[in-house]
C-alpha cells in the first residue's frame, strides 16, 4: 500500500474459513482513544504507525475458525431449499426481554447470509469458540385475506436446531476453535404451526377497521407475532405454535374513506388499548373476538 498518510493504522485481512478480526472487537473500542481500549484492539488486530515517508512492515495472522454443517428439511421429508441459516448466541430460559445477538457467521461485509442448497444442506465457517445455537429462517408465501388486502403475503418461519419453535427451547452446541461440527440437522415441523384469526370490535358491537395487533408468547416474551387490522375488521397470525399467548391491540379506530383522496381515511372514533389471553392448541384457532372500549370521539 502506497501514499499512506502519517498516523496509526490497523491492518486486517479476511479469508473464508478464518475468523474475521473485525468481528472480534467492538466498534466502541475501535474508535476509542482510551489506552485500555486500544490495547484490547491491538491483541486482535495488527497496529502499525507511520510518522513520515519511511517504509513500514507488518504481518497479519489469521486463526482458523470452526464450522457447522447439516441439513434442513420439512416434516414430510422434503428438503428445505433456500432457507437462511444463522448461528446465534444462546438465550437463557429465564430471559424474557432481550433479543438474541447474532454471532459471527464467517461471511464478510457485503455478503449475504448463507442459505441451504437444493438438497437443504448448509455449511457455515469461520465461527469463534463458544456456545451457540443454529437457526433456520424459511420464507413462505401465503394468500392475502380480508377486505381489499388480498395480495399474496410472505411469512418468515423460524426454527432452532434440532426442531424447537422457541428460542428458550433451542439446543445449545459447544464450539471449539477449528472444530468441524457435522450433522446439525433442523426439522421444520409445519404441522406444529397454526393460524390464529378473528375480528376486533368495540364493546358496543361496532367492527373496527384500523389498529396494530401483537400476539406475544407467554413462555418467551421475545417470541411475538404482528399484524394490522384489515378494512373488514379481521386479523390473522400465521405459523403460531401451540401455547399460551397474549393478544393486544393499539391504535384501534373506526375510519372512513376521504372522498378527495384515493386510499386516504379519516378517524371517526378512536379506541383505547386492549388485550386478552389466547390459548393455541391442536389446530387452527379462528373466530377470536377482541373487544376494545371507546377512548375519545372526533
Amino acid at each position: 500500500m502506497q501514499n499512506i498518510q502519517p498516523g496509526t493504522y490497523y491492518v486486517t485481512a479476511t479469508l473464508p474459513g478464518y475468523l474475521n478480526p473485525l468481528s472480534q472487537v467492538s466498534s466502541a473500542d475501535l474508535s476509542s482513544t482510551d489506552a485500555a481500549a486500544q490495547a484490547r484492539v491491538a491483541k486482535v488486530l495488527s497496529p502499525i504507525s507511520i510518522s513520515g515517508t519511511e517504509s513500514a512492515h507488518t504481518e497479519v495472522r489469521l486463526e482458523r475458525g470452526a464450522a457447522v454443517s447439516g441439513t434442513v428439511y420439512y416434516d414430510d421429508g422434503s428438503p428445505a431449499v433456500n432457507v437462511q441459516i444463522s448461528v446465534q448466541s444462546p438465550v437463557s430460559s429465564t430471559a424474557n426481554t432481550a433479543p438474541w445477538t447474532s454471532r459471527s457467521n464467517g461471511f464478510t461485509f457485503g455478503q449475504l447470509p448463507p442459505r441451504t442448497d437444493d438438497y437443504g444442506r448448509y455449511r457455515i465457517t469461520g465461527l469463534p469458540t463458544g456456545d451457540f445455537v443454529v437457526v433456520a429462517a424459511a420464507t413462505l408465501q401465503e394468500p392475502g385475506f380480508g377486505g381489499f388486502e388480498r395480495e399474496q403475503q410472505s411469512s418468515t418461519l423460524t426454527v432452532y436446531a434440532p426442531k424447537s419453535v422457541r428460542a428458550v427451547d433451542a439446543k445449545v452446541f459447544p464450539l471449539k476453535a477449528g472444530a468441524e461440527v457435522n450433522g446439525v440437522d433442523i426439522l421444520i415441523p409445519l404441522a406444529a404451526f397454526h393460524t390464529v384469526s378473528g375480528v376486533a370490535e368495540s364493546s358496543d358491537g361496532h367492527t373496527l377497521n384500523a389498529g396494530y395487533l401483537t400476539l406475544t408468547d407467554d413462555k418467551d416474551k421475545t417470541h411475538s407475532f404482528h399484524s394490522s387490522l384489515q378494512s373488514d375488521g379481521s386479523f390473522r397470525f400465521l405459523y403460531v405454535p401451540e401455547g399460551s399467548y397474549t393478544l393486544a391491540i393499539s391504535g384501534a379506530a373506526m375510519t372512513e374513506p376521504i372522498s378527495s383522496g384515493r386510499g386516504r381515511t379519516t378517524v371517526v372514533q378512536s379506541y383505547g388499548n386492549a388485550s386478552q389471553s389466547v390459548l393455541v392448541q391442536s389446530g387452527d384457532l379462528s373466530n377470536v373476538v377482541l373487544q376494545v372500549s371507546p377512548a375519545t370521539s372526533h
